[in-house]
């Protein structure tokens, strides 16, 4: 019975750590995603920014080759 109840107790006692390192762990992931999300908008940005110029630049060939007949 003593053997038990100790038994329980050292588990009592490893229960704070093991919900700090869970806090710890969600802490990290959500400083992960948000970086990996703020990565993601800057290269969707910068992907938008040159389909525009790529799109800026095909009318504009098309633009002179009007001209040009």
């Amino acid at each position: 019975m003593n053997e038990a109840l100790e038994g329980i107790k050292q588990d009592a006692n490893l229960l704070p750590d093991m919900f700090r390192a869970e806090a710890k762990y969600r802490k990290e992931n959500k400083k992960e995603k948000d970086e990996a999300i703020a990565k993601m908008t800057d290269a969707m940005r910068q992907h938008n920014k040159l389909v525009s110029e790529r799109d800026d630049l095909k009318s504009e060939l098309e633009r002179k080759k009007r001209l040009a007949q």
